[in-house]
Formats: C-alpha cells, sequence, structure tokens
C-alpha cells in the first residue's frame, strides 16, 4: 500500500508536535512538511501535492475562510480540519465551504487515524464530537 502524504498546518506548537509524532509514528503516513503560518498553505499545498493537509481551524477568521476556499478549489477532499471550535455555526460554515474532514483536538488518536486515511481516499470523515454538533 503507498503511503499516505500528510502536510501539516497549525499555528499551535503542540498541536503540531502531537500530529508529528502521530504521522511519524504511523506505519502508512508519510510527513512531507509542516507549517506554522497558514499562510504558506497554498503554495505548500502546490509544491508538496500531499494526499492530505492536516490544517489547525481558530474559527471565526475571514482571512482562514479564504484560504480554506483557495484550497478547496483546488481539491476539497484533500484538506483535514483539526479544531477546538464547537460552535455549531462554524462547523457549518466548514461543511458549507465543501471540508470533508472535520476532529477536535480532542479526538482519540484512533480517529485521527481514521480521519487522515478516509479524507486521503476522498471520503468524509466528522469525528463523533463533531457528529453530535451537526446532528
Amino acid at each position: 500500500m503507498k503511503a499516505i502524504k500528510v502536510l501539516i498546518s497549525d499555528f499551535q506548537f503542540l498541536t503540531r508536535e502531537g500530529l508529528i509524532k502521530l504521522t511519524e509514528s504511523t506505519q502508512n503516513f508519510d510527513l512531507v512538511g509542516v507549517l506554522e503560518d497558514q499562510k504558506q498553505c497554498m503554495d505548500q499545498f502546490t509544491k508538496l501535492q500531499p494526499d492530505v493537509l492536516i490544517l489547525g481551524y481558530p474559527g471565526g477568521q475571514l482571512d482562514m475562510n479564504e484560504s480554506l476556499s483557495g484550497l478547496i478549489r483546488m481539491q476539497a477532499s484533500k484538506v483535514l480540519i483539526i479544531t477546538n471550535e464547537v460552535e455549531k455555526g462554524h462547523i457549518q460554515n466548514l461543511l458549507s465551504l465543501g471540508i470533508k474532514g472535520i476532529v477536535t483536538k480532542g479526538c482519540s488518536q484512533t480517529e485521527i487515524i481514521h480521519a487522515i486515511e478516509s479524507v486521503a481516499r476522498s471520503n468524509r470523515f466528522f469525528c463523533n464530537s463533531i457528529l453530535e454538533i451537526v446532528m
């Protein structure tokens, strides 16, 4: 099985480090890059062509929504949002943009791994916390 190429972009140091450890310790994942600033996403996404971009979402930032729209136009199925934002309006906004995968930073390791694998296969994945909000 071909390794899933993962690009991580999150503004929080601890989240980035946790995602780095998770991807490096999972056999079928290949970490191709790590970004601290979402402004680099578009260029690096195009250059590195990951199977999945794991993108930290702080919620409510208009410039972030514009960046997401650009990434989605390129390939929506490749973006997995990781967030602490659990307000229904923000989650609905992400869904309306075309995001196919959303997990919270409180999700289990197993859920995050399944989310990465699902999004890489162009499937939808929402962790249990997000499903509760949406339903």
